[in-house]
């Protein structure tokens, strides 16, 4: 990605965001592999080969970006997948790629 001091594009920060943990693409991964998932926390850190307190921060943050729906039963909260969102996610980001790739090219 090209360097420039303004404010980052919405492309840069979900690109940052994915890139920044690979506990939220492990995450994610999963979800994608099994999008019919509902789980709790607990049984999403067991699939990933992690605890749950490592990863509640990353579920946080997917749900924020809207790629996990979440929904509360008394104090448990379940994790489900938006297949939806996280195609206009990864639409986002491949288009943003795609226009860098032609900057770069055109400014050789």
């Amino acid at each position: 990605m090209k360097s420039h001091t303004g404010p980052k594009s919405r492309a840069e920060k979900l690109i940052e965001t994915f890139l920044s943990s690979e506990t939220i693409v492990d995450i994610v991964l999963l979800f994608r592999s099994h999008p019919e998932l509902i789980a709790t926390e607990e049984l999403i850190a067991s699939k990933i080969g992690q605890c749950s307190e490592s990863i509640n921060m990353e579920l946080k943050r997917l749900a924020k970006l809207g790629t996990l729906r979440t929904e509360r039963t008394g104090k448990q909260i379940w994790f489900g997948f938006d297949a939806k969102r996280d195609k206009q996610i990864q639409t986002t980001i491949e288009n943003y790629l795609k226009r860098h790739q032609m900057d770069e090219a055109l400014s050789k």
